[in-house]
Parts: C-alpha cells; structure tokens; sequence
C-alpha cells in the first residue's frame, strides 16, 4: 500500500506528534517509522509523563502517543491534565494492555484513543484521524485497532 502523503508539498501542514514511552526503543523506532511519512512531524521523545504538560505547552505536538506503563508520574493522571490544561492537543494511549477495561479508563481521562502495540500502521491511522478531528472530539465508541 503506498502511503499519499509522501507525495505532500514541502510547505504542507505537518501533524506534530510527541512520543512518550519509558523504552527508548519503542520511542526510537516510532520516530523512524513517523520520519517516514511526510505529513508527520517528530518533535520529541519523552521517557516517562512526569512534566509532561510543560513539555506539550513548549513543544506544541498536535498528538501525543502516550504510553500507558511507565515509572514517574502516572499516565492516566497526565492524560487527565492535558485534556484540562491543553485541551487542543489529542492523546492517543498507546499499550501492550488493550483490553476493554484499560481502553475505557484510557478514555474517561481524556485520551483520544487507545491503540496496541502490536502494529505502528495502526498507530499512523488513528494519528492521522486524531489530528484531523475537531477540538474536543473523540471517536463515538470503542474501536479495537489490533
């Protein structure tokens, strides 16, 4: 399948997305794989959620990829203060653990989705939609992408 957006022009819009994940593994390989498509912008790597509203006020990202396990501060509570202090700015959890209790308590914090580990195709789609969602918008019921 190819990907339309590598055929973007250069000054096209970029959706700006901060990685949040406490292996820097999985935040590296996420930065290549969104580098790879020219509608997205990396514009950081976070091991853990602790100061991550500051990060966001000064960064800017249009999406957040949060992951839900991490030591420091705790995700859910992080996801709970973006949507309050940074309501514009869409969180897209992002775990090994995509079962319907965690999907859920994921999205009463406020986060935009829930996607699995399992395939960053997956996570480039619900990206993409996040980012092109109105404020305050989110997906009218829960969608397992797995």
């Amino acid at each position: 399948m190819q990907d339309t957006a590598q055929t973007l022009p250069p000054s096209a819009p970029r959706t700006r997305v901060l990685l949040v994940d406490d292996s820097r593994d999985v935040t590296g390989a996420l930065a290549r794989f969104v580098a790879m498509h020219a509608d997205l912008e990396c514009v950081g790597e976070l091991d853990c959620a602790d100061g991550l509203v500051e990060e966001v006020v000064q960064r800017r990202p249009d999406v957040v990829v949060l992951d839900l396990i991490m030591p420091g501060a705790c995700p859910f509570g992080a996801i709970r203060a973006l949507a309050e202090r940074v309501p514009s700015c869409r969180v897209i959890a992002h775990s090994g653990y995509d079962d319907p209790k965690t999907r859920e308590e994921a999205r009463r914090a406020g986060a935009w989705e829930l996607v699995g580990k399992r395939d960053p195709a997956d996570l480039l789609v619900v990206i993409r939609r996040a980012a092109q969602s109105a404020p305050f918008a989110r997906p009218a019921s829960a969608i397992s992408i797995s």
